[in-house]
């Protein structure tokens, strides 16, 4: 009991070690490492307060900038379901699913709820097929040799669709079957 082991070399220097600070280093220096957060960087320079003029022009640029955003991710959504029905045969055929759809409940004598119930659920297949698509792109960049946790990936996406298409068919006869 009274035998302890051989302390280790390091041991008692990391449990002594006092920070000592530099001769040059001044009273800044410290205030600094005080309003570090838990997530800064060690060393790193907090940031400096912005003037609340400096806090309006940042809102206005950022203001400003909002309709060129907005019109740029229209822009890059626009592209990707274009290169989706252009490459991919399954969103053809939900697309083409989906205008019947819409030209068939202008006949049907439904109210306008249960239509744009229908429609919404219907959108849930193209959003699934997207969604299953660029997973499909994304495994295919990564490796194009077999893989199983690729093919597991794949297969998952695949199922999003299937259960997109089973809730199209569940809110379909739950409003064929509602008074």
């Amino acid at each position: 009991m009274g035998t302890e082991g051989p302390e280790k070399p390091g041991r008692a220097a990391k449990e002594n070690h006092e920070t000592e600070k530099p001769a040059d280093a001044s009273d800044s220096s410290v205030d600094r490492e005080r309003k570090r957060g838990p997530f800064d960087r060690p060393g790193a320079v907090p940031r400096k307060e912005a003037n609340p003029e400096e806090k309006k022009e940042k809102m206005f640029k950022l203001i400003k900038n909002i309709p060129r955003r907005a019109k740029m991710a229209t822009v890059y959504s626009l592209a990707g379901l274009a290169s989706s029905f252009k490459k991919e045969e399954s969103v053809r055929l939900e697309t083409l699913a989906l205008a019947i759809l819409l030209a068939t409940m202008i006949f049907v004598p439904w109210p306008l709820w249960k239509k744009l119930a229908l429609v919404a659920a219907f959108l849930l297949v193209p959003l699934a097929e997207l969604v299953n698509s660029a997973i499909e792109d994304v495994c295919d960049l990564v490796s194009m040799e077999y893989d199983e946790k690729i093919k597991n990936a794949k297969d998952k996406g695949s199922g999003a669709v299937l259960l997109a298409i089973t809730i199209d068919f569940v809110v379909l006869a739950a409003l064929c079957l509602a008074p």
